[in-house]
C-alpha cells in the first residue's frame, strides 16, 4: 500500500518491525513535507545538521549578551571578531572556548554517522546515538558555561563514547 501522507514509502518501511528489534525511528524529509519529491534525510543527518549549529548558536550568546554595547565599550565588534573574543571573560570566554571545542568534536562525529550509514547498520541504532551525541553536547555546552570543569570532562568522555561507537559500527 503505498504512502499517503507525503513522507514516501520509507516511512512505511521504517515502521515495521524487525527481526534484530523494535521499530525503527522514522526519518522526515524536508523537501517531501514540501511536497516535493526528494529523498528521506535520516535523523542522524539531521543531527549532523545540528551538531554543526550548535558551536555557532554557542558563541552567539556572548555575542548577544554584549549587543547593546558599542564595539568601543566591549561589544561584539565583526571588524575585529578575534580581538573581541581575546577580550572577553568569565561565561562569554568559556562560550568561545566550547564554541572551539565543538568544532573540534565534529569531524569524529561526523565520520561516525557517515561509516555507519555507508556499512549499512541499523539506523534506528544510528539516529539513537547521533540523538544521544546531540544531547551530550548540549549538556557539555551548559557545564562549560557553569564552570563545572570535572563533570564537563566526564560529559566530554560520553560524547567521545557514542562517537566511537558510531566509528564501530561501520568496522
Amino acid at each position: 500500500m503505498p504512502a499517503v501522507d507525503g513522507l514516501g514509502a520509507h516511512r512505511q518501511a521504517a515502521a515495521r518491525p524487525t527481526a534484530s528489534g523494535p521499530t525503527s525511528l522514522p526519518s522526515f524529509s524536508f523537501i517531501s513535507a514540501l511536497g516535493g519529491r526528494g529523498k528521506s534525510m535520516s535523523i542522524a543527518k539531521w543531527c549532523v545538521l545540528a551538531a554543526c549549529v550548535l558551536p555557532i548558536a554557542t558563541v552567539g550568546l556572548a555575542k548577544f549578551s554584549t549587543a547593546r554595547l558599542s564595539s568601543k565599550s566591549g561589544g561584539y565588534d565583526n571588524n575585529s571578531p578575534r580581538e573581541w573574543a581575546s577580550k572577553l571573560t568569565g561565561w562569554q570566554q568559556r562560550a568561545c572556548a566550547a564554541q572551539v571545542n565543538g568544532f573540534e568534536a565534529l569531524p569524529l562525529f561526523i565520520a561516525g554517522v557517515l561509516f555507519a550509514q555507508m556499512a549499512q547498520s541499523d539506523q534506528a541504532r544510528i539516529d539513537v546515538l547521533a540523538l544521544s551525541f546531540v544531547g551530550i553536547r548540549i549538556a557539555y555546552v551548559a557545564a562549560y558555561l557553569a564552570n563545572q570543569g570535572s563533570l564537563r570532562t566526564l560529559i566530554w568522555a560520553a560524547g567521545f563514547g557514542v562517537c566511537v561507537a558510531l566509528l564501530a559500527m561501520g568496522a
